[in-house]
C-alpha cells in the first residue's frame, strides 16, 4: 500500500518522504500466524498528525476523482481511504 500511495504523492516530495523512509527500512517481525510474502511485510511509518491528515486528504481526493495506481487498476482506491483514515486516527491519538 505504501508503494501505491507513493504513486499518488509523486508531486509532493514532503508527503512522500516518510513513506520512502519506511520502505527503505527493515520489515517488522510478523506476528504468529501471519501469512504472506514480502508484499505483506509491515513497516514502521513515522508520521505526525498533520502529515497523516494531508496524505488522507490527497487519497480521498484521488479516490473521489476515480484515480487508480498501477496496482489498483481493477479495484480503485477504496481500501486506501479507509487505511489512511485509520492511520490518521491512530497518529492523532499519540
Amino acid at each position: 500500500m505504501l508503494e501505491q500511495s507513493l504513486e499518488l504523492l509523486r508531486h509532493d516530495p514532503n508527503l512522500a518522504r516518510p513513506l520512502r523512509l519506511a520502505l527503505g527500512g527493515a520489515p517488522l517481525a510478523k506476528p504468529p500466524g501471519h501469512r504472506g510474502g514480502p508484499e505483506t511485510d509491515m513497516l514502521r511509518l513515522d508520521l505526525d498528525s498533520a502529515t497523516a491528515q494531508a496524505i488522507l486528504a490527497l487519497v480521498e481526493q484521488a479516490a473521489a476523482q476515480g484515480a487508480k495506481t498501477s496496482g489498483t487498476q481493477g479495484r480503485g482506491l477504496g481500501g486506501f481511504v479507509e487505511a489512511w483514515r485509520e492511520c490518521g486516527e491512530f497518529v492523532g491519538q499519540q
